[in-house]
């Protein structure tokens, strides 16, 4: 029986978006939120991101109303209500928005490399995985 249990919690620490995909890569941005307030961008894709402004299909993108400064040692509740949200994205048209989940921030390095843990639930599936998401700068200004 414990066997069991321990194969359900293995699948269930993968990144599944479909079959054989998993979300493995992802990058880091800075954003502007809807009070045109900063916000962190970390996108999570299963092919390298290149760029989290226009990362690989598919892809979520989580967006964290905090700047990069203030993410280590965080964590939040991820939905509609909240002050993170994603979405999971199929040919740059928003497939899903999140119902709920949480994203951690264990750690931002000083080059702003964001480390953390998160766990989304769309209608369609759950991702739940670990990222390290470089940083990129974005010369977006916000207000």
């Amino acid at each position: 029986m414990r066997l069991g249990f321990a194969i359900l919690l293995l699948g269930a620490a993968t990144a599944c978006v479909g079959p054989g995909e998993a979300l493995t890569h992802a990058a880091a941005t800075n954003g502007c939120g809807p009070a045109d307030g900063p916000t962190t961008v970390i996108v999570l894709a299963s092919e390298p991101v290149q760029s989290p402004t226009a990362p690989p299909d598919p892809f979520v993108r989580l967006t964290i109303e905090e700047p990069v400064s203030a993410l280590a040692g965080r964590s939040w509740n991820v939905g509609p209500q909240s002050n993170a949200y994603a979405a999971y994205f199929v040919g740059r048209t928003v497939a899903q928005q999140a119902s709920s989940g949480r994203v951690s921030i264990s750690s931002v390095d000083s080059s702003n490399t964001v480390e953390g843990t998160v766990e989304l639930r769309f209608p369609s599936q759950t991702i739940l995985t670990h990222f390290t998401a470089a940083w990129s700068e974005s010369f977006i200004l916000c207000g």
